[in-house]
């Protein structure tokens, strides 16, 4: 182990991930344990330094300048910024590009497009260096040290680096990572999936709670087991609690649940204390808004809005990223750790039904309602089309049915959120899946 260790501080030394990473790792991994209002002076010198830049080198904030005084302080700036969101940056173009963007080195991204149109963007390099050393940081909050294996149960085929080049050999050989595509999940790949596990034997397991679900599924039919097991992180998807205590059970290691984007990297993750979720506040800084754009009070949710910090070539400022969170109300947690808690993260702000009366249920009602009606379910989704009326399709296991009696608890249930709401109940024997293996419990056209 001595000698592997050696060849892992060999390979950080000269074969980092990203730019910078090894630098910011350092870092990142110091400024953790610093107080909340150590962090705060910290983001704080970063944001007003980033929101400078922004208005003195990308077009689209060009105008800020005369409504601002540079004796204010970060957040003062910030609010003279608009709220934006993906059709902001589509309209603006190359005018959301910073003027320098030619003599920094970056690459092009994009979201998935799995519940919408994909959205691209541009990352520099400096940029790539922080988001890797943040994602490394929040794996040793699930207690994976960067020389342990990991294997990924993904969706997004461009996050398999296969055996591409020497540098990607030598992670691998020193850092196993195994890809397991998520995508077209079935019985034969799972099958072949649990036998790689089995060979390989990663420490840890890094995926959507859908397919999760699905092999722990398989795996508790066929008694198979995974000792070599430590942790699982989830994410991507929102967390329910009912599917962490199915994959908890089943696999017999703590789960840990974690939140990020793909324009963001790796936002918050919950340490071993399991108290709400610490966010990487040196990263970015994150706002809570209300329906008018006001900050919400802790416990209260409303929609997450993102400041990059690290982002010279296309700065992401206030970026309302369609997800829906709460403040926790603990000052600190129990780790030690200064970073601030999400103290839940509730879904996109999309996967909400609307009532002819103005209620908003979220994703979290629904999970809830259903556990409580029939454990006899196995999955279900919410569709809305009109504001007047929803379709709830159920798929049942196999041999078993819903009862009446069942049946007019669920639909009575609905119905004290707003007697106006027409229910429509469609019994299906597979509600599919994205494309790149997530389940979407509630869907929505309703703006």
């Amino acid at each position: 182990m001595n000698y592997r260790l050696f060849l892992i501080k060999i390979y950080r030394n000269f074969f980092t991930p990203a730019k910078g990473f090894k630098k910011w790792e350092k870092h990142l991994n110091k400024t953790q344990w610093l107080s909340l209002t150590e962090l705060n002076e910290l983001q704080e010198a970063k944001l007003k330094k980033l929101l400078l830049y922004s208005i003195k080198n990308v077009a689209i904030f060009s105008d800020i300048v005369g409504k601002m005084d540079l004796n204010w302080s970060a957040k003062e700036i910030l609010d003279k910024f608009p709220i934006t969101d993906k059709s902001f940056y589509r309209k603006a173009n190359e005018k959301c590009l910073s003027k320098n963007a030619p003599t920094y080195e970056y690459h092009k991204s994009s979201t998935s497009g799995s519940t919408g149109e994909s959205f691209y963007f541009y990352l520099d390099v400096n940029r790539q260096g922080w988001g890797e050393a943040a994602k490394y940081r929040t794996d040793t909050f699930a207690e994976t040290m960067p020389h342990h294996s990991r294997a990924s149960l993904w969706g997004a085929s461009f996050d398999n680096y296969g055996n591409k080049g020497i540098k990607i050999k030598i992670r691998n050989f020193l850092t196993p990572f195994i890809f397991l595509s998520s995508y077209d999940l079935s019985i034969e790949s799972i099958m072949r999936y649990v036998a790689i596990l089995k060979k390989e034997k990663p420490r840890m397991l890094v995926s959507y709670p859908t397919p999760l679900i699905e092999l722990a599924d398989y795996c508790k039919k066929n008694n198979i087991h995974f000792p070599f097991l430590r942790s699982i992180i989830c994410s991507s998807e929102q967390l329910f609690d009912f599917q962490r205590k199915i994959i908890e059970d089943t696999f017999v290691v703590p789960v840990f649940n974690r939140y990020g984007s793909r324009e963001f990297g790796s936002i918050a993750q919950e340490c071993n204390c399991h108290n709400g979720l610490h966010v990487n506040i040196e990263r970015m800084y994150v706002e809570i808004l209300n329906d008018k754009n006001e900050p919400c009070k802790e416990g209260e949710i409303g929609q997450l809005v993102i400041t990059d910090l690290d982002n010279k070539v296309m700065p992401l400022i206030r970026y309302r990223i369609g997800d829906l969170a709460a403040w926790s109300n603990m000052k600190k947690c129990a780790c030690g750790r200064g970073l601030p808690l999400l103290e839940k993260v509730e879904g996109r702000a999309f996967d909400v039904i609307r009532t002819p009366n103005g209620q908003v249920i979220s994703g979290t009602f629904w999970t809830l309602l259903i556990r409580y009606v029939s454990h006899e379910i196995k999955s279900f989704q919410v569709v809305q089309n009109e504001i007047e009326k929803i379709n709830i399709k159920i798929e049942m296991i196999k041999g078993r049915e819903l009862s009446k009696e069942k049946m007019d608890i669920l639909l009575s249930k609905i119905k004290e959120k707003d007697n106006e709401l027409k229910v429509n109940v469609q019994f299906c024997e597979k509600i599919e899946l994205t494309r790149s293996g997530k389940r979407r419990f509630v869907v929505s056209s309703i703006k």
